[in-house]
């Protein structure tokens, strides 16, 4: 049964979230979220200490999430493109999960989120570049590969954070992905269900 605690915490992480996701960094303020909210400062303040506790609970939230999935690709996914695949759509749903300004700034972001945001993303590539040592000596370079496909798709990803592409950042990474997936020899980006956020 979900308590109202509960429910005050997931609406007051989706209204930061939301704040993150439309504006910039500076934009999510203890006011500012409260007047969203229509609740009083001390009320959020029941819940989080303030704004960088907010933020940590939100990107710990969304690099969890995808350190999780990726945990499940390495127990489950036996084919290498494949997993490589999965892999890929996991950033994408990251890219999608994460509020825009977090992207954009993560240098404003605490030092303890930009450090597990720069975590998830080393794990990816780890993760990646397994997949692509597993497929063989046939396969790419995989320390390479790997480094190539997550620069491209960050740089995607950036490029629609910025209003460069409108589609959406997980849309960008998968445009991206679907240019480099044919000389890479990977299969089509797999669509993982469920949204991670609340909103």
């Amino acid at each position: 049964m979900t308590t109202r605690r509960a429910v005050s915490r997931t609406r007051i992480l989706a209204g930061a979230h939301e704040i993150l996701d439309n504006g910039v960094y500076g934009d999510l303020t203890v006011d500012a979220l409260a007047r969203s909210l229509s609740m009083s400062k001390s009320t959020l303040y029941k819940y989080f200490r303030g704004k960088d506790e907010l933020v940590c609970a939100i990107v710990s939230a969304v690099c969890d999430a995808a350190e999780s999935d990726l945990k499940q690709v390495a127990a489950n996914e036996r084919d290498p493109a494949k997993a490589i695949a999965r892999i890929c759509a996991i950033l994408a749903r990251h890219a999608d999960d994460m509020p825009r300004a977090a992207l954009l700034q993560i240098d404003r972001l605490p030092s303890l989120c930009r450090d597990q945001i720069e975590g998830t993303r080393g794990k990816i590539r780890v993760a990646l570049e397994q997949q692509f040592a597993r497929r063989g000596p046939g396969a790419v370079g995989a320390p390479l590969a790997a480094t190539t496909l997550q620069a491209s798709m960050r740089a995607a990803i950036a490029a629609s954070a910025k209003g460069e592409y409108r589609h959406g950042r997980g849309n960008a990474l998968r445009a991206a992905y679907g240019l480099l997936a044919p000389g890479l020899e990977l299969p089509a980006l797999p669509t993982l269900t469920g949204e991670r956020h609340a909103r």
